[in-house]
């Protein structure tokens, strides 16, 4: 099955902005560990950690949406045909937990080899 241009454009397009967020959340992470005051890291931390986790939730919220309508086409595919379109496994719904956890752990390591980087430039 062949994925269409527009996808693989789309999907480095998300993989750039991803990267792009992480670098400015580990920057902005490295600077507020530079600040003297504890308060003031303290609550700079706080809101820096609210911006991070609701961008995470819009970000989930998306991709189970487009992941939601990608499986009806497929389903809709497979009752008109009988069967699934080709390249599309019948566990597909299996892979997506290992996937997902997969993705946490590369975000994770990421963002602390940009924040060691970033911290050392500092």
């Amino acid at each position: 099955m062949a994925v269409d241009p527009r996808t693989r454009r789309e999907a480095a397009r998300g993989g750039a902005r991803g990267i792009a967020i992480l670098t400015a959340y580990a920057v902005v992470a490295a600077l507020i560990g530079r600040l003297q005051s504890d308060a003031a890291r303290a609550v700079a931390q706080l809101v820096l950690t609210a911006v991070a986790g609701t961008l995470f939730v819009l970000w989930f919220r998306r991709t189970l949406r487009e992941s939601a309508a990608a499986s009806r086409r497929v389903d809709e595919e497979r009752r008109t045909t009988g069967s699934y379109p080709p390249g599309v496994p019948e566990s597909r719904g299996l892979l997506l937990i290992p996937i997902i956890l997969l993705g946490c752990v590369l975000t994770f390591a990421l963002m602390v080899v940009i924040g060691t980087v970033v911290d050392r430039l500092v």
